[in-house]
């Protein structure tokens, strides 16, 4: 008899353009974001330390947005002066960690990585 067909993946590995600039970015980001050949967001989902962040862990749009908005802000940091990004990136932090649903957080990534693109 033919041997049984192996059983359908649980999960869909992510991988995408953006995940070509992770590949670019720091080895922490690469080991981060790729790790298992799936899409993670740039921080340790094991150390999540707020509803914002599990959130983000339990969503791979959320945490592909999250890889999107650090190789963003990563950019704007060597383009320069540094401060005012680092300090609207902190007044960010604390606005997107008040978002509780999908749709709050997709908006809080989205009008951040435009204000990252608009600085460049």
């Amino acid at each position: 008899p033919a041997p049984a067909p192996a059983p359908a993946p649980t999960q869909t590995p992510l991988k995408s353009v953006d995940a070509q600039k992770v590949e670019a970015g720091a080895p922490e980001v690469r080991s981060s974001a790729l790790s298992n050949g799936q899409f993670s967001p740039s921080f340790d989902c094991n150390k999540a330390s707020n509803g914002a962040e599990r959130l983000i862990c339990s969503n791979r749009s959320l945490a592909q947005a999250d890889v999107d908005l650090m190789v963003a802000y990563k950019s704007a940091l060597s383009k320069g002066n540094s401060a005012p990004t680092k300090e609207s990136q902190r007044q960010w932090i604390k606005k997107r960690n008040s978002c509780s649903d999908v749709e709050c957080m997709t908006s809080s990534y989205k009008d951040r990585l435009r204000e990252l693109e608009i600085s460049r």
